[in-house]
């Protein structure tokens, strides 16, 4: 499934985790004195509650939630929603929910999701934060984007943004020029930074050597609320986010 930007974007959303106080369900579900069999009772009852907020903002395929055997991201308890479309983590973390929308759930969800979520967050959520969001691009046919030619970009310093030098990864055959069709890899920074950029042959990693997509080259930019606060706003223009990435991106 490919999904592409609309409105006259040019770049979507891919990942995105936020958090909310448990208030916004409903206070019912904070923890006081109850043991732990009775507290996971009472965070089922949130998760379920949670579910129908999901089927509100992506429809009726992401409503449905499954316990996993672990919890995950620090929180006690973690639930699977949809046909693993993202996570629901609650449990701990002062009182606190995590929504994880991945990169299926992204690619799935119907046109006009980042708007009904925008809302909630601003309107509706106790406490909201935006912890992570990741932005793509996609050049389907490989027509101007090319991970040597970026990666000659960055040798020439202009992905610079001033302050220390970012580290430079590279993953793939590069040293013999990918002579399995396997695909490369350029990332930009951390992963445990605010900031990370990653440019990758999708379509060869992918498995297309030599079809339609076999030149497909994807630009991702995610951005975690490590030193940074993520704005709501870009639920609404992720464009403007993803160029204000990097100063070559403006092109």
């Amino acid at each position: 499934t490919i999904r592409k930007p609309i409105n006259g974007q040019v770049a979507m959303i891919d990942w995105l985790n936020n958090t909310f106080d448990i208030a916004t369900i409903n206070e019912k579900y904070r923890r006081t004195n109850e043991d732990d069999d009775q507290y996971m009772a009472l965070c089922q009852s949130a998760a379920a509650e949670i579910a129908e907020l999901l089927t509100r903002i992506f429809g009726k395929k992401y409503g449905t939630v499954n316990q996993r055997q672990n919890g995950a991201n620090f929180y006690k308890y973690s639930f699977d929603f949809g046909e693993n479309y993202g996570k629901i983590c609650i449990g701990g973390q002062r009182d606190s929910v995590l929504i994880m929308l991945n990169g299926t759930g992204c690619s799935l969800a119907p046109d006009g999701w980042e708007h009904y979520m925008h809302q909630f967050l601003t309107k509706n959520a106790v406490k909201p934060k935006i912890t992570r969001i990741d932005l793509a691009h996609d050049d389907l046919h490989g027509e101007y984007l090319d991970v040597r030619v970026l990666d000659k970009m960055e040798s020439d310093r202009l992905f610079d943004c001033g302050g220390a030098p970012h580290t430079v990864g590279h993953q793939g055959e590069w040293k013999y020029d990918d002579p399995k069709d396997k695909g490369l890899t350029l990332n930009l920074g951390m992963r445990e930074s605010g900031k990370f950029a990653r440019f990758y042959e999708k379509g060869k990693k992918l498995g297309d050597k030599t079809g339609e997509y076999s030149n497909w080259v994807r630009a991702e930019v995610e951005f975690k609320a490590a030193d940074r606060v993520i704005p709501f706003d870009v639920l609404k223009d992720p464009s403007s986010y993803f160029m204000g990435a990097y100063p070559v991106f403006s092109d």
